[in-house]
């Protein structure tokens, strides 16, 4: 159950520092404890970008640790999606930190909460959050619109945006079209879904790279429930890459990916990838296929042999991949 909006319901204030409201908070807290009695399986949703001192941590807190607690199972929040539009897209990849990604998830994870879901529908239109821009305006329509030259970054870092928010956070995105399709203009003056830009080529892959990435996340792996099986391999702030273990055990049957992300337009040749288990991998996702708006420039054969590695502290197993294509996504999955 997801509910938009819970600053409007608690207080007044842009961003949750006003006073309460008139009986927000014990209308949550009775609906919450209704709905848990109920199922407690359920999964509680609260959107808020409300963030003034403990505020974000009483969403998530159980209703029993205080009384300003709401016991949701997560928050959605736009913290992330902010940090690409404010940082990722419009800067040079030696601005951009990629330990910033991981101490965004950290700030998320608070009291019971066992999912987060990154809030991507609108906030892949804000690029009003960057200065002189006006609100709303598309994700290419802001790298690419006025720079053509700017295409190729446009494509890889929507893609790259798509992985992180569907791979690294906590579970289902809620996807604005308009950006896979490359639309530009701004989401107030044309809120349209151009659907005609998927008889040109360059959008009719990011949408078949949008399927794929559909189709992995299918696996209970990528699932909220199972987000405790996620965990940071690498945060390669040189190479500008990140790689994420994801993985769960679903029905007595455990499944295991390794998601490599290249942030940077920079091309790796022979790129270690640090792994915890013994088994081989294969890819299931190689975003720089032509069928996804790749260069076509990384392919990997059937496996990648797993060896042992002295490339990394904490890890001494690795693979290899033999090329990272620039903001390359490649998604491995254990072999049984």
């Amino acid at each position: 159950m997801r509910i938009d909006n819970v600053d409007g319901i608690l207080r007044y204030g842009d961003h949750g520092e006003g006073p309460e409201r008139p009986a927000g908070r014990t209308f949550l807290r009775e609906l919450t404890k209704t709905v848990y009695d109920y199922n407690p399986r359920s999964l509680i949703h609260f959107e808020a970008h409300y963030f003034f001192g403990d505020n974000a941590k009483m969403l998530v807190a159980p209703l029993k640790s205080d009384p300003r607690a709401l016991g949701a199972t997560a928050y959605n929040e736009s913290r992330i999606s902010y940090y690409f539009h404010k940082e990722y897209m419009p800067k040079s990849i030696e601005d951009v930190f990629v330990w910033k990604f991981k101490d965004i998830v950290d700030e998320k994870e608070w009291g019971a909460s066992n999912s987060t879901v990154a809030d991507f529908h609108n906030h892949d239109a804000a690029a009003g959050l960057m200065d002189m821009r006006c609100t709303g305006s598309y994700a290419y329509d802001t790298m690419a619109g006025k720079q053509p030259e700017n295409h190729f970054h446009a494509l890889g870092k929507i893609k790259v945006m798509e992985a992180m928010i569907s791979f690294v956070t906590e579970g289902r995105t809620l996807d604005l079209l308009q950006s896979l399709l490359l639309q530009t203009g701004t989401f107030e003056h044309d809120s349209t879904i151009h659907w005609e830009l998927t008889f040109t080529e360059n959008s009719r892959h990011m949408l078949e790279y949008k399927r794929a990435v559909n189709e992995v996340m299918d696996d209970p792996a990528f699932w909220p429930t199972y987000v405790g099986g996620r965990s940071f391999l690498n945060l390669d702030e040189k190479n500008k890459v990140i790689v994420i273990e994801r993985r769960a055990t679903h029905k007595r049957k455990t499944s295991r990916y390794v998601i490599v992300i290249n942030m940077s337009a920079w091309k790796h040749l022979n790129y270690k990838v640090g792994v915890r288990t013994k088994k081989d991998y294969e890819v299931v996702l190689n975003s720089d296929e032509y069928q996804y708006a790749g260069f076509g420039i990384a392919s990997y054969g059937e496996k990648l042999a797993n060896n042992e590695s002295s490339s990394f502290e904490l890890l001494d197993r690795e693979l290899e991949l033999p090329v990272l294509a620039p903001y390359g996504i490649v998604v491995l999955k254990e072999r049984i």
